[in-house]
């Protein structure tokens, strides 16, 4: 298989190949050693050891090679003979980490060819809104990407907003739809969920109708996410290409008073599909919150996006370090505040926020993380989480309380104006 020692008659030990590898030294790879093994013979330890299944096949060490050993025909041959234990499971990390299962390397191989319409195709086959998902999915294939154990993952989210953004026209077949099957099918909500059902069942051949509460459908993606994230003409876009495959759409149906499931099920509906989404923060009973000037995340975000009038204070807190937190903070800042603070209990790089971080360092905004509000008589206290020799600045904030989701069980009171004082001591007070 390896054509004992002759290939490496010519090898000078130069170490260049080790030298082009992204990955060596991750996890003690190192290519040289590998086929210092197979030119000792040592070809059974070797594929026993994890190196042949390291190795990303990117073939660089091959280009750096001055003598052309065809090193990944070596790699290649080590996997064939490795212990069945060795051999990872099929399917890449950035599959596994995506909740549709798109074929990620699929679409990324194609738009490396310059064959975005194909590309968008693929990634229809499992989700209808590509140019949505690469403004707002929070991208759990790129912290699976093997890439980021070398330098930084492949930016998978930009490439797919990248082929939706220039594809011309998709092929037929993803707007191909079954031969009608007679059955019919009510899908209640016209989120991301909904649509997606209605899509699909209707390639399957089955008459679907979608009810929507509000005047336009979309859901969170088009009343939750801010529109400097995701522009209505591209969320408009999208949505009328779903709908072309034969989707009937009917707006102001609202669940609970204008509009029955029960009822549809009794009428010429075969199935009900209820996607209302989760279109409300997760709150905990806080005292205070029911005052002018404290809003909910989730319900400030919906307010904005409908047209609705938001008096927005000079300054701003955001409770809260998740993605809906810097959209509200960055929304804010839009509005007019002239100071943002966000508050949360995670450190930077530890904020559950996947996107929209950079903005933090604009000079209208200063981040507070790790700080955890708890209950006092006056005020609020703020407990943080840092090393003793953390310092801070003395920051004032009033007006204008924003209380996003927060999960850590601590109760909050809200006074109409707060001194946040950041020292080093385990717990400062109003």
């Amino acid at each position: 298989m390896f054509g004992g020692v002759e290939m490496f008659r010519h090898c000078e030990q130069c170490g260049r190949c080790s030298s082009a590898c992204p990955i060596t030294g991750v996890d003690d790879f190192n290519i040289r050693r590998l086929l210092r093994f197979v030119e000792l013979d040592l070809i059974e330890e070797i594929a026993a050891s994890p190196m042949p299944w390291s190795c990303t096949t990117c073939a660089k060490c091959e280009d750096a090679c001055p003598h052309g050993i065809k090193i990944l025909d070596i790699v290649r041959g080590l996997r064939a003979i490795s212990p069945e234990e060795r051999i990872p499971k099929p399917g890449a990390p950035c599959i596994d980490a995506c909740p549709a299962g798109i074929d990620v390397p699929g679409y990324l191989r194609l738009i490396s060819q310059g064959k975005n319409d194909e590309a968008c195709e693929l990634i229809m086959e499992k989700a209808p809104l590509p140019g949505i998902l690469g403004r707002a999915c929070n991208r759990p294939c790129e912290a699976a990407c093997v890439r980021g154990e070398v330098n930084e993952p492949v930016a998978i989210c930009a490439a797919k907003r990248y082929a939706a953004d220039v594809a011309n026209t998709l092929p037929e077949n993803v707007f191909k739809t079954e031969a009608d099957t007679g059955r019919k099918v009510a899908v209640i909500g016209s989120g991301p969920a909904g649509l997606t059902a209605a899509f699909f069942l209707r390639k399957k051949g089955h008459q679907t109708t979608v009810f929507e509460a509000r005047p336009k459908p979309g859901g969170m993606l088009r009343y939750g996410i801010p529109f400097y994230r995701l522009p209505q003409e591209v969320l408009d876009s999208e949505i009328d290409r779903i709908l072309s495959v034969g989707i009937e759409l009917k707006t102001g149906q609202k669940l609970g008073e204008n509009l029955d499931p029960a009822l549809l099920r009794k009428g010429n509906f075969d199935a009900v599909f209820i996607a209302v989404g989760a279109q409300t923060s997760r709150k905990i009973p806080l005292e205070g919150s029911d005052r002018k000037d404290v809003l909910w995340g989730v319900e400030f975000l919906i307010r904005v996006n409908e047209g609705k009038t938001v008096d927005v204070k000079d300054r701003v807190t955001v409770i809260g370090g998740g993605s809906v937190a810097v959209d509200v903070a960055m929304t804010a800042v839009r509005l007019g505040a002239q100071k943002v603070v966000m508050a949360c209990l995670e450190k930077r790089y530890e904020m559950p926020a996947k996107i929209g971080l950079h903005p933090i360092r604009d000079t209208l905004m200063h981040a507070m993380p790790a700080f955890v509000p708890k209950a006092d008589a006056c005020g609020i206290k703020w407990a943080y989480c840092f090393p003793e020799n953390h310092k801070y600045n003395l920051l004032q904030t009033s007006g204008l309380i924003i209380l996003n989701d927060i999960q850590t069980g601590w109760p909050i009171a809200i006074m109409d104006a707060i001194w946040i004082t950041a020292k080093r001591t385990p717990l400062v007070s109003a």
